[in-house]
């Protein structure tokens, strides 16, 4: 099944994947009932899924050092300017 999920994620893109691909198959690696075999497979797919994240993002980041504009949203609704 996780094989549909990475086809899919190929043809949604990144967004999809970490919206709502990735939403939905990470608590089943807590709670769900594998063999090894099966969880490291999962895992592979996991990770592959990361990785078209990361090929997507990577190249429109800063360099390490370089200034960032203060313009995105914090995922977790904390304020970006440090004040509480």
């Amino acid at each position: 099944m996780l094989k549909l999920y990475e086809e899919i994620g190929k043809v949604l893109g990144p967004e999809e994947i970490g919206m709502k691909i990735l939403p939905g198959v990470i608590p089943m690696l807590i709670s769900g009932q594998f063999t090894k075999g099966e969880f490291k497979d999962m895992m592979s797919s996991v990770h592959r899924l990361l990785d078209q994240i990361e090929n997507y993002r990577m190249p429109s980041l800063p360099a390490d050092g370089a200034a960032v504009a203060n313009t995105q949203a914090n995922p977790f609704g904390e304020s970006n300017s440090g004040e509480s």
